[in-house]
């Protein structure tokens, strides 16, 4: 029988075989290093895209629980703004009305004046009409008599316009009063607002701190952030509690994530 060349294609896949025998050991530990490695691999894979959709997940609800909060606080800011915007509006009404009051007590105090000048002239015109009653003129009796009734209403009108007046200038001090109360209320307004703005800044601040090494900063710009709250929320009529409740929230969960 002839022993095939090693030339020939049997001889080539004899070879083969006798290498793939020989090395057959090295062969499996390669192919099973290579499947381990695939499988390390594809787990790492895995973990790593599981991390991924928690960490979105987190994130995601990071970010709806901010605009909750964003929401939150844009309300309670149109709130105060609506207040302020009242109150300003309160403010051009009494300055219009203390315009007003000014313009009717000059105008009665013209009018008191001409009274007056009125009174002096029939006061004057007595005082003759009684002279000539005096001397025996009769007909100064009746006149005299119809004078003293026109002093009598002058009086009396003098009397009526000097109450209205008064009335009004008692008017124009409380509408003065109001308006400078106003006036405080709107500063306090703005004070408040100004602290909301304030609280959300530090607020915000301390939400881009991750790492241990700033605790001390990321809990006074907390703290500050709560104070501003509960301050607005002790000097005005809105309810902050929700908002304060969520940056305490914050803040332990960040201190909770260093603790051993």
């Amino acid at each position: 029988m002839e022993t095939p060349s090693n030339n020939s294609f049997l001889g080539k896949t004899r070879s083969a075989m006798r290498w793939v025998t020989i090395h057959r050991a090295d062969i499996m530990i390669s192919f099973v290093t290579a499947l381990v490695t695939a499988l390390g691999v594809w787990n790492q894979a895995r973990i790593s895209a599981s991390n991924s959709e928690r960490e979105l997940e987190r994130l995601s609800f990071r970010v709806d629980d901010l605009f909750n909060q964003l929401e939150t606080k844009t309300n309670l800011l149109h709130g105060l703004e609506s207040i302020l915007e009242e109150k300003d509006s309160w403010i051009d009404t009494m300055t219009f009305m203390t315009g007003e009051r000014r313009f009717e007590i000059v105008e009665l105090n013209a009018m008191i004046i001409g009274l007056k000048g009125d009174l002096e002239k029939e006061k004057q015109n007595a005082s003759f009409l009684r002279n000539k009653i005096i001397d025996q003129d009769d007909d100064g009796k009746d006149q005299l008599i119809e004078s003293l009734t026109q002093i009598t209403i002058l009086k009396e009108n003098i009397d009526s316009l000097s109450s209205i007046l008064s009335n009004d200038r008692a008017i124009e001090q409380q509408m003065q009063f109001e308006n400078s109360k106003l006036k405080s209320e709107i500063a306090q307004m703005d004070y408040l607002i100004k602290l909301l703005f304030e609280g959300i800044e530090k607020e915000s601040f301390a939400d881009t701190y991750e790492g241990p090494q700033d605790r001390r900063r990321v809990n006074n710009l907390y703290d500050y952030a709560i104070r501003n709250y509960k301050s607005v929320q002790d000097q005005s009529d809105l309810n902050f509690g929700k908002i304060i409740q969520i940056v305490e929230e914050k803040k332990a969960n960040y201190n909770n994530r260093f603790k051993d």
